[in-house]
């Protein structure tokens, strides 16, 4: 706590307050109320989606490129993935 002491106007206060705990999971790997929760934060900057993909309303794909070997997650909310591999041919 004393690392983010110095920045406690700019954190909620409830991160001081309440105990950490990880979201509750069937185990399946996918937690449906963060997964919902991100589809009515997408849905209300404006994004749908549109035969399966996240689109904004000039029909643009959304595209997120992140470096990791774990795309469902992203598909599962309707996100276009590109994977890169970080590590050169031999």
């Amino acid at each position: 706590m004393a690392l983010l002491a110095p920045f406690r106007d700019q954190i909620p206060e409830r991160i001081f307050t309440e105990p950490f705990a990880l979201p509750v999971s069937t185990g399946n790997g996918l937690n449906r109320a963060v997964l919902d929760r991100a589809r009515q934060l997408l849905a209300d900057a404006g994004w749908v989606i549109v035969d399966g993909r996240l689109k904004n309303e000039r029909g643009q794909p959304f595209t997120l490129e992140i470096a990791t070997q774990h795309v469902t997650l992203f598909m599962s909310v309707g996100a276009n993935s590109l994977r890169r591999s970080s590590m050169a041919s031999a």
